[in-house]
Parts: structure tokens; C-alpha cells; sequence
């Protein structure tokens, strides 16, 4: 996809999987992303016509990005569509009701992701002092954890610069350590991360570390 703009390069990949489609035509199409032609939709964001209504400037309804995202958004969620809809918490659902009036019919309400065994269990405060302890983290010294694919996207540069605000309204505090569990290059606008945060640098279990 080239485009200057998400947007654009979003209509692109929607063009180009439709025209896809129409030359060579499947049983069913499932989307993880909002676009016209998906039998179903698994609904891992935010309803974006409720999340921009809270936002100010009503002009942002007239842009290009705006109309592009809620035409998308109406192909799915548009009550006279076909779509199923994968809901994962009953506020997507109750957002769909609200601002499209899809047929309830068309909503489902999945359970829970996270297996029984992935919730804490009567071990955990062992299991809570055993990690810190492999990783030279004493009792009452600050960890905190940030997680993303991409970094530019999720904001790891706030992130970085709330970890110093913190440190500066906690100067009690002698050591912290910033994980940073991420999939793919740990650099932000092509500069190391050491660059952005300077400190001591090091991988543990896939993950990046800092410590200061």
C-alpha cells in the first residue's frame, strides 16, 4: 500500500482484497480489520463513531480520514448489513446497539480469552517474589511493564517520558526497571532505545529491559 495517509493506504488494502475476492470468490471472509465484504468481523477495537463523538471539533466529521473510517465502520456494524460481529466485552455491543442498531441477531458476546490457568493462583505471591528475585529486583524497588508491536504506534516515547516524571516525584525510589516486550527492532523513529532512555540496556526472556 502507498499512500501519505492511514487512511488511504486503508482504502487501498480494501480495494485491493475486494478486487482479490471477485477473481477468485471463497466460502466466507473473516476480518480483524472494519471494511466492506466480511461475513465476520472480530471486533478487537473501539466503536469509532461513539470514540470520535467525544472528541472535540466537530469539524473532524468532514474530513477525508473520518468519513473514510465511518463508512468502513457502517459496512459492518450498518443494520441493514450481513456482518457477524465477534464482540470481546459487552460495551462494544451495547455501542453497536447504540450507534447503528445492529440486529442483536448479528452480535455475539465471546467469553473470556484468558485460560483458567493464566488467572493468579494461591502460588502467586511465591511466584511474584521468585521472578523479581531472577531478575535482581529486591522487594519495594519499582517495575513496570510496558507491552507493544510498535512502539510509534502505542506511544512508548510517552511512556518513556512518564517513567521520568515518575522517578522525578519519587526520588525515594533507588532503582526502577522498564520492561518493554515488543516483536520485532526495539528502536523508535530508527534511533536505539538506549538513545531515547539512556541507562543500562539488557534482553531477558524476549524482552528489553532498562534499568537505572
Amino acid at each position: 500500500m502507498r499512500a501519505l495517509r492511514n487512511h488511504r493506504r486503508d482504502a487501498q488494502f480494501h480495494a485491493g482484497v475486494l478486487a482479490d475476492l471477485a477473481r477468485e470468490p471463497v466460502d466466507g471472509v473473516m476480518g480483524f480489520t472494519r471494511m466492506p465484504g466480511l461475513d465476520v468481523y472480530f471486533a478487537g477495537d473501539a466503536c469509532y463513531r461513539e470514540r470520535m463523538a467525544g472528541r472535540p471539533g466537530w469539524w473532524r466529521r468532514y474530513s477525508p480520514r473520518y468519513r473514510h473510517f465511518a463508512a468502513a465502520e457502517q459496512a459492518v456494524y450498518g443494520a441493514a448489513g450481513g456482518t457477524h460481529i465477534l464482540c470481546i466485552a459487552s460495551a462494544q455491543r451495547a455501542a453497536c446497539l447504540a450507534q447503528y442498531h445492529t440486529p442483536q441477531t448479528r452480535l455475539h458476546l465471546l467469553p473470556p480469552g484468558i485460560r483458567p490457568d493464566r488467572a493468579p493462583s494461591q502460588r502467586a505471591a511465591a511466584e511474584r517474589r521468585a521472578l523479581r528475585a531472577s531478575l535482581n529486583v529486591a522487594e519495594g524497588e519499582l517495575v513496570l511493564l510496558f507491552v507493544a508491536s510498535a512502539f510509534a504506534t502505542k506511544g512508548l516515547d510517552r511512556a518513556i517520558g512518564a517513567l521520568a516524571h515518575l522517578l522525578q516525584e519519587q526520588p525515594g525510589r533507588a532503582h526502577a526497571c522498564w520492561w518493554l516486550a515488543a516483536a520485532g527492532r526495539a528502536a523508535i523513529g530508527g534511533r536505539p532505545l538506549a538513545w531515547a532512555l539512556p541507562g543500562r540496556w539488557s534482553s531477558w526472556g524476549g524482552a528489553t529491559m532498562w534499568c537505572r
